[in-house]
């Protein structure tokens, strides 16, 4: 797991009780490999989708296990919204579930290109 920066930032100045949304994105994308003989665009996706899916499930359904903690899955990305509030954040971070995910953990914020 790796806390950037501005989470880091926004966690320590957050008082107990507020609400704090983070996104969580996957580090690594899945593989498909030469073991899946796919022909069109359509099945490649479908495959990638559920390949996604099966890396994601496990660290959000532990996720949306713990009290006052909201998931949603922004399906079809390697990113999740994460709420829950600040002590709750304290915990999870420091939680083996999390540490041991190949996760990062970003300010859920606008992003704006130049």
């Amino acid at each position: 797991m790796d806390l950037s920066d501005g989470a880091e930032r926004e966690l320590a100045r957050t008082p107990d009780g507020r609400r704090l949304s983070f996104v969580i994105e996957w580090k690594d994308p899945p593989v498909l490999g030469p073991r899946m003989p796919l022909e069109s665009r359509s099945e490649r996706r479908e495959a990638l989708l559920a390949a996604m899916n099966a890396i994601k499930q496990p660290l959000l359904s532990t996720l949306a296990g713990f009290p006052f903690v909201e998931v949603l899955d922004l399906a079809g990305t390697g990113q999740a919204v994460v709420k829950a509030p600040a002590e709750r954040w304290r915990t999870l971070v420091e939680s083996p579930s999390l540490k041991a995910a190949g996760v990062r953990i970003l300010p859920n914020e606008e992003f704006y290109s130049d």
